[in-house]
Parts: structure tokens; sequence; C-alpha cells
């Protein structure tokens, strides 16, 4: 009896040490416009009300559109994203401020 108690506690520690190493996503809605900022990371922490700072740790990556205002009729045009990596960040939902920590890089990518 103790040898199965023992061997379902590994199981399940085991389980929840797999699932806290598997990556998470999240679409922030934007406040103005019909973009979208995509983020994903090992570990995610987003406060109850909206707009607020999104915690990222962990494999780090948030995808910010592209978009200029070109035109007679100055139209917002979105053309592509900068994605950055990093270790950990904060993405302020109202202000769409990122501070990111280790290891970090910005790279443009086309559509």
């Amino acid at each position: 009896m103790r040898l199965s108690v023992f061997a379902m506690a590994m199981i399940f520690s085991f389980s929840a040490l797999c699932q806290d190493n598997e990556m998470k996503y999240m679409t922030i809605p934007p406040l103005q416009g019909p973009w979208t900022v995509r983020v994903s990371a090992l570990h995610i922490e987003h406060g109850v009300e909206y707009p607020t700072t999104i915690r990222l740790s962990g494999k780090v990556e948030i995808r910010v559109p592209i978009c200029v205002t070109a035109g007679e009729k100055k139209e917002r045009v979105c053309e592509g994203y900068m994605v950055l990596h990093a270790d950990e960040a904060a993405f302020d939902e109202a202000t769409g401020a990122i501070e990111a920590h280790g290891n970090v890089s910005v790279i443009p990518i086309s559509k």
C-alpha cells in the first residue's frame, strides 16, 4: 500500500512539473483599433482589471503589429510585426509599454 501511495505521489509531482513547463499563450485586445498583441511565456500573470500590467517570465515572446499613419485620409496601415524575446517582461495594456529583462532581442518580421 505504501508503494502505491508513493508511486501516485511521484506521478502527480511529475505531472505538475511538466505542466509548469508548458508555454502559455494570450491575445491582448487593443484599447483602440482592431490590432492585437500576442504574447507567450512559460508563466503569465494577468490582473483582474483591464487594462493592467501583464507579467511574463520564461521564454517570453511579445508580438506587436507595426502600424503607421498613411495617405490623405490618415488611415492606419499595419504591415508586419516587431517580435520581442526576453527572459522576463512586463506589458502595460494601457500604454503598450514593454519593460524587458535578460537576453532581450527585437526582430522585425514582415507579413
